[in-house]
């Protein structure tokens, strides 16, 4: 009984899918947190360009 336990790799693959999902969280994880500054800025500028071209278009498009 044993040795199948060991032998078997029925749901072998879910639990590979597991560890992989899990490593890639933790990577964003400490990647966000690592960069967590930049990525304010970023989202910032971008937000900040957004809303300029926003303005621009409903200003510009009634006249």
């Amino acid at each position: 009984m044993l040795k199948r336990f060991f032998t078997e790799e029925k749901g072998q693959s879910a639990t590979e899918y597991i560890l992989i999902v899990s490593v890639i969280v933790g990577v964003v994880l400490v990647v966000g947190r690592v960069f967590k500054d930049q990525l304010q800025q970023i989202v910032g500028n971008v937000m900040g360009q957004v809303q300029k071209s926003a303005q621009s278009f409903m200003g510009g498009g009634g006249q």
